[in-house]
This record gives structure tokens, C-alpha cells and sequence, in this order.
């Protein structure tokens, strides 16, 4: 697996891969990394927070620029790169003269051309599930919405009572939506739009896994693992994580600022990777 560190010198932090078995890590690439995708024999990221796109081997050679533009939230689906513009582009200003507006999504092949412009709202986050993106359009409340890769078809799923309340961009599965809006974690059918409150929780991360729903609470109770029912809860861990990561059998994350580790979710053992 793969995963980045932000230190203060640029030596320091940089992209890394570890061996599933041994934990043995290698660096493989210097600075400020964000937004890793892995497709293929080739690792996407991004330099810089927001930065441009760039391509390399497994190994970290081959590196080399794909898209020049400042983007955050990067996703490679279906052959595809969709990314999203933090400052303007030159496809027209729709805010103040020669104001840079945020948001607006593109997409382009693994190479960084035929380049297109999917939507020039401002949108915060999305995420790409087939042929359709899910985001979050922070100029309607935090509402959640879905459009067709071509940017048609737009229609709004949820409206969030209050945008500090818990909001995520979806998870899904081939049959539903996963979703945390106003303090509750909703499950919602793609093609009737019928929706169940699963939880009712404070959340800050929420992951769908296999057969399972990963959330960590905004205080110290820690990890959960739910059903995607929501009949069986599960506690894993104690703590108070902004975020983490779910990878087969594990769970990632920073924990009281002594360096990423890992948990066996089922042996419930925890190994330290790294002191950044």
C-alpha cells in the first residue's frame, strides 16, 4: 500500500510504499503529495495542496507532469481522470472580473488530454460512481446532488439542515448511497431515492467497505464498524481521529501524533509504520 506524509522539510515528507507483509517502507517520492490514485502500473497524485497532476511507475521512476492545472480531488474512474479546479482555467469567470473561481470539475484520459469541462459550478467535493458524480454544492446549504459524467441530468438527493452538522460527499455499493448529513448516517436506494436513517451519531469519517460501514465519532469513542443495515455496531478502537483508511483486513490512520499505524481489525493489533 501506499501513503503520503507532510513534514516540515521537503525531505522529510513524501510518498511511501509499504509491504503488506513485513511493513518494510520504501520513499519513493519528495514533497507535499495529495490525492493518490493507483491505476494500472502507474501512481497519480497530486504536488501540492492544491497542485498539479502528476503520473509514475510503482517504483517511483517515470515521473512526469499530466495536468498542469491547480486541482484538488482527484479520481480516476472507467479510463478516465476527474479532478477539480481550485482557480480559473480560462473556460470564463463566473465570479468578479478576473476573480478565480472554485470548483468547477473536468475530466481527461490517463495522459492528461482530450480534456473537458464537466461543470463550471462550485462545487466542494465529489466523488464518481459509473456514469454518475455525486457531490456536495456548498452554495445550496451543503445539499448532495448527482449529474451523468457529462455534466446532465443534475438532481438533488438530500438538502443537510446545517452545513456543521456531519456532512459527507457518498459511499456506495452497486444498490445504495451512504451518506452522514445533519448528525444521522443515511442509506439511500440509487434508483427509487428512498432513504433510512442507519445511525444517529456525530460523525468525522465515515467508509464503505465489503460488507461493512467504518465511522470514527467526533469525540474520543473512536472507530465503529456498522452493517450496512445498522443492527450490529461494533467498537475497534479508542481515540479521536479527523480521518482514516480501511484496506483489506486493516485500518490506517494518525494516532496521538506518533505517526501513522496499523490495526487488525479482527486480532485488534496495532503496529506503528511511521514517526511522520
Amino acid at each position: 500500500f501506499y501513503y503520503t506524509t507532510a513534514a516540515a522539510s521537503y525531505k522529510e515528507s513524501g510518498l511511501y510504499k509499504v509491504s503488506k507483509d513485513s511493513f518494510k517502507k520504501t520513499k519513493i517520492a519528495n514533497g507535499n503529495v495529495n490525492n493518490l490514485n493507483v491505476s494500472g502500473d502507474y501512481i497519480y497524485y497530486v504536488v501540492g495542496a492544491p497542485g498539479s497532476l502528476w503520473k509514475m511507475n510503482k517504483n517511483g521512476h517515470l515521473r512526469r507532469p499530466v495536468v498542469f492545472s491547480q486541482m484538488t480531488n482527484v479520481i480516476i474512474s472507467g479510463g478516465k481522470i476527474y479532478y477539480r479546479l481550485t482557480l480559473c482555467d480560462g473556460i470564463g469567470i463566473k465570479t468578479e472580473w478576473l476573480k478565480p473561481f472554485v470548483g468547477s470539475i473536468y475530466s481527461c484520459d490517463l495522459n492528461g488530454r482530450d480534456k473537458k469541462l464537466i461543470s463550471k459550478e462550485e462545487i466542494l467535493c465529489f466523488t464518481v460512481d459509473g456514469e454518475k458524480i455525486y457531490y456536495i454544492d456548498h452554495t445550496d446549504n451543503y445539499s448532495i446532488w448527482r449529474m451523468d459524467t457529462s455534466g446532465k441530468n443534475r438532481e438533488k438527493l438530500h438538502s443537510s439542515k446545517s452545513p456543521e452538522m456531519n456532512f459527507s460527499v457518498p459511499n456506495f455499493d452497486e444498490k445504495y448511497l451512504y451518506f452522514t448529513a445533519d448528525n444521522c448516517l443515511y442509506r439511500m436506494d440509487k434508483e427509487t431515492l428512498e432513504k433510512d436513517v442507519l445511525l444517529e451519531e456525530s460523525f468525522s469519517d465515515m467508509i464503505v467497505y465489503g460488507e461493512s460501514i467504518f465511522f470514527c465519532t467526533s469525540d474520543e469513542r473512536g472507530i465503529f464498524r456498522l452493517s450496512k443495515d445498522g443492527r450490529e455496531k461494533e467498537h475497534l478502537f479508542k481515540g479521536r481521529f479527523p480521518g482514516f483508511e480501511v484496506a483489506e483486513n486493516s485500518l490506517f490512520f494518525y494516532y496521538n501524533g506518533e505517526g501513522l499505524h496499523c490495526l487488525d481489525i479482527e486480532t485488534r493489533k496495532l503496529t506503528k509504520l511511521s514517526d511522520d
